[in-house]
């Protein structure tokens, strides 16, 4: 896996000591790894890099976990987020799914094999997720693509039943192959418009 297609991986507590402790059992995984130790420096670095999966802490001063995760969810929701607290509570877990919509949850310490494989998994449902959406959209743009042959279609048609008014002057035989070849023309292009509504 080049640099280039590693997942990015936003790690956030304001524990320093912590914090190199998850980069430390991370940095072997293929995962680009940036840290910020407040939800303040975890909104800047979201802002600025095209994060994959937020791996926060749940207790922290100023602008908390379960804040972080539900600016998070209104403004990046396509970030896959997990919690890490020490703290847990049922009332913690609740607002951290309900408003942050988290991937997974865990409890300190964690194993760091169990940390990893989570990352995995919220890496590969994000990169479906995009994939998904890209399929959608290239959808959309053939179904757009689809109106407009036919509309031009319907068009060209008219022009064929009328007798092409602009090129009356052609003669009568030049005007009929003219119109026979249009009418073929019409045919096919119709054929690969039907192919391409089965393939959507």
């Amino acid at each position: 896996m080049t640099p280039a297609t590693k997942p990015i991986v936003l790690l956030v507590d304001d524990d320093s000591h912590l914090l190199h402790g998850l980069v430390r059992a991370l940095r072997r995984q293929p995962f680009q790894l940036y840290t910020a130790r407040s939800g303040e420096e975890a909104v800047a670095a979201i802002k600025a890099h095209p994060v994959d999966v937020l791996v926060t802490d749940h207790r922290m001063p100023g602008i908390s976990g379960n804040d972080l995760l539900a600016w998070a969810a209104q403004h990046a929701p396509d970030i896959m987020r997990i919690v890490l607290t020490g703290h847990a509570t049922t009332d913690g877990v609740i607002r951290a799914v309900n408003e942050g919509r988290v991937f997974q949850y865990f409890t300190k310490p964690c194993r760091e094999v169990d940390l990893a494989l989570a990352i995995h998994k919220a890496a590969e449902y994000r990169a479906l997720a995009r994939e998904n959406q890209r399929l959608t959209d290239e959808g959309r743009r053939w179904r757009a693509q689809r109106r407009e042959i036919r509309r031009r279609l319907a068009r060209l048609e008219r022009w064929c039943h009328a007798g092409a008014p602009e090129h009356r002057t052609t003669p009568e035989t030049g005007r009929g192959a003219l119109i026979e070849e249009a009418r073929q023309i019409i045919e096919e292009t119709r054929r690969i418009v039907a192919e391409l509504g089965d393939a959507l």
